[in-house]
């Protein structure tokens, strides 16, 4: 088993995705090309209604890895939740599997605990090498591969580096366009600095969006960016492993944790940009594909529209794979009697349909004052004188549950809405529905635990390793020097 997760791939960034009506409203009238991930969809089982249960990576991929919604697993935001004791992950339920893993933003799974079960591999090389001596071996094995290259700013790494290649030129072409000069000297320190793209990254962005541009400016990067991965490092890690015949037996699951968003679009009532500041259609929804070689036919061809979300992928892939799961019962729904035309499920779940169901927290404003203080302690090594008093209160921002079309959505600040997400995937029109579904989705997802309670603040107290370890990731990412 090899699970594939493409951090921030949008549903429709793929050519094969049957809906691009989202990037039209961008003014992109072609679909992207993508041909290697492309294969897979067409060659696979390929769900395009697939979403998220977050739009932040670390509670998207807890829920992934063990089948289970956030208020199960305890990783409900970035930083500093850790998945709780207890908590079974995909190896548990895999006994006599080799289990490994290598991903890219290393400190943020590292801490959260997303790794549990899984032997962790320094780089992609030597994830590929221990998968081949494993399969030679005639092990059995789990293998989990993270990859940050579409991650923002766009396809400016590989494998976690900073390697800017071929797109620089496209973002000094925004920046002149959208910003101003930009001389050479300038563009050669950024090519060589993620710190400094990631300025000319924030220059484009902030212009584009007082003009009214964002949309179509960093959607045609984006997209960009998705192109190089597929082209680049997804089609060598694809090549290398099946030159050594290790994908001929192998299911292989392709997804994401959560999609990205841009601004402004004529009409909208609000704002997206990139990721993790709601659950919006467009950072929820991602891709979800099994493909196997060897597996049965019912795996090969087949598209769905259903809807369904990555907290079935540990139900379904036990179930592929022949393995039970003793008494454990999973939030997520085995979805693997679809591919031969059934409807039901093999593994035990808590319902026969997906809820869909996703939220979003956030830190109150008192954090981010804090955090600039905590950020100098950590970078100029000053421990004399105690850690600085991180302390901040977190709010659930929104809750959301769905049935088919409709997205029924509790928000903080504006209570809660209906969104006929095919009429209106923007989701800036409140709507009643057909009947009384208004009232059996609100039903629905007051009776998840903590619905009620959830609405208080939770207070968090940061200790300087947690801080540590979201600086790192922060550097990572290009964020702060």
């Amino acid at each position: 088993l090899l699970i594939l997760s493409i951090d921030d791939l949008r549903f429709d960034a793929l050519g094969s995705s049957p809906d691009h009506s989202l990037l039209k409203r961008y003014g992109v009238t072609r679909p992207p090309r993508t041909p290697a991930l492309d294969r897979f969809a067409r060659e696979g089982a390929a769900f395009w209604g697939c979403r998220s249960v977050s739009t932040l990576t670390t509670p998207s991929h807890a829920s992934m890895l063990t089948g289970l919604y956030p208020f199960r697993t305890g990783v409900r935001m970035y930083l500093p939740d850790k998945l709780r004791r207890g908590v079974k992950t995909l190896p548990d339920f895999l006994p006599g599997f080799e289990a490994i893993s290598c991903v890219d933003f290393k400190p943020m799974f590292k801490h959260t605990g997303l790794l549990r079960g899984f032997s962790e591999q320094k780089n992609e090389q030597a994830f590929v090498n221990r998968f081949a001596r494993a399969a030679t071996g005639g092990k059995r094995i789990v293998a989990f591969r993270h990859l940050g290259d579409v991650h923002g700013p766009y396809g400016l790494r590989k494998s976690g580096r900073f390697e800017p290649g071929e797109m620089a030129e496209r973002y000094f072409k925004a920046y002149r366009r959208l910003v101003g000069p930009l001389t050479q000297a300038q563009a050669r320190r950024a090519a060589r600095s993620p710190e400094a793209f990631h300025k000319i990254y924030t220059a484009i962005a902030n212009s584009a969006r007082a003009k009214g541009r964002v949309g179509a400016e960093l959607m045609r990067l984006y997209l960009d960016g998705v192109r190089e991965f597929d082209r680049g490092h997804f089609s060598e890690l694809i090549d290398s492993l099946g030159a050594r015949g290790l994908l001929d037996d192998t299911l292989v699951v392709i997804t994401a944790d959560h999609g990205e968003a841009q601004s402004r679009l004529k009409g909208f009532d609000h704002e997206f940009f990139g990721h993790g500041n709601d659950i919006s259609e467009e950072c929820l929804r991602v891709p979800l594909i099994f493909w196997a070689r060897k597996l049965k036919a019912g795996l090969k061809r087949r598209a769905f529209d259903q809807a369904v979300s990555t907290v079935d992928i540990v139900p379904t892939v036990l179930a592929l794979l022949g393995v039970g799961a003793g008494t454990a019962v999973f939030d997520g729904v085995d979805r693997s009697p679809l591919f031969s035309g059934g409807a039901g499920g093999r593994v035990r779940a808590a319902r026969t349909e997906s809820d869909c169901y996703a939220e979003i927290w956030r830190h109150d404003q008192k954090f981010w004052k804090n955090w600039s203080r905590c950020l100098a302690f950590i970078a100029d090594g000053r421990l004399r004188g105690g850690f600085p008093s991180l302390k901040s209160e977190r709010h659930l921002e929104q809750r959301a549950v769905r049935s088919g079309r409709y997205k029924f959505l509790w928000d903080r600040a504006s209570g809660e809405r209906m969104f006929d997400t095919v009429s209106d995937p923007f989701e800036t029109r409140d709507v009643r529905g057909p009947g009384r579904l208004r009232d059996e989705l609100r039903k629905r997802l007051e009776a998840l635990p903590g619905a009620a309670a959830e609405r208080a603040p939770r207070v968090n107290r940061w200790s300087p390793s947690d801080a540590e370890t979201l600086l790192k990731g922060l550097h990572l990412l290009g964020y702060v020097g």
